[in-house]
């Protein structure tokens, strides 16, 4: 709100109407991604789910059943700047030993351009996922950038709404060139237990509990009339004083 007040204050100093428009979309794709069996898709599921945890008790990434969720969304129609973004997700429970005390997620956003981008919903998997670090349980390769963490104490409550926001994803939204935005959400908590929780999250197949949105404010400047006529005379009054300096040149 204060950021509102604020740009609402400058434009209106500079002689522009500032125009907010609320937004929400949801993705376009969206599927998790596992490390036990890496080749295989998850895109049809009404879930994305996160968890890290052994099989084994050891480090070992093909034994670990790990997951990491990714959402595409299509930023085509987004014209203006974008402010007060949020991610919102619906926490649909899951399954396992239930855990206690804060549990660690991770928001990261998949780089602009980069090769994979366009990754489909029934094709992608813990191998071929743009910008996973194979070899790891929670990180991204360099082709992703940290936004931020959330935390869920516990195994939270099926129906709750979370939500994640900030500057880092204003700007990483606002930095798109190309119309696609792939958020990544991976579980940072280690759970040493083989049948410990898996947190899940609605995808945008759930029909029941409500599906993963965007929502953030579009803004936009409009200039008022009386500043479009100073910024006509202004112009015009440049344009003049460049042909007297230049005919004071050339006589």
């Amino acid at each position: 709100m204060f950021q509102k007040i604020c740009l609402a204050m400058l434009f209106s100093f500079l002689g522009f109407s500032i125009v907010i428009s609320a937004t929400t979309i949801v993705p376009q794709a969206d599927a998790f991604v596992l490390s036990f069996s890496p080749d295989s898709n998850n895109g049809t599921s009404s879930l994305i789910v996160n968890n890290v945890a052994s099989l084994d008790g050891s480090d070992n990434i093909s034994l670990s059943p790990s997951r990491k969720s990714y959402l595409q969304f299509n930023l085509s129609s987004i014209t203006d700047n974008v402010a007060n973004a949020s991610l919102n997700l619906v926490n649909a429970g899951s399954g396992g030993n239930p855990v206690s005390g804060p549990q660690l997620f991770n928001i990261f956003g998949l780089n602009d351009g980069v090769n994979g981008e366009n990754w489909g919903e029934f094709t992608i998997t813990w191998n071929n996922a743009p910008g996973n670090n194979t070899i790891s349980r929670s990180e991204m390769n360099n082709q992703a950038t940290l936004l931020g963490q959330f935390t869920i104490e516990g195994t939270g409550n099926a129906g709750d709404l979370i939500q994640f926001s900030g500057s880092s994803l204003d700007a990483f939204l606002n930095a798109d060139t190309n119309g696609l935005a792939t958020i990544i959400i991976t579980r940072e908590t280690f759970d040493p237990d083989p049948n410990g929780f898996i947190h899940a999250f609605t995808s945008r197949e759930q029909v029941i509990l409500g599906k993963p949105n965007l929502t953030f404010d579009e803004v936009s400047a409009i200039p008022e009339p009386s500043t479009m006529v100073f910024l006509s005379i202004a112009f015009l009054g440049l344009l003049m004083h460049r042909k007297i300096l230049f005919d004071g040149f050339m006589g």
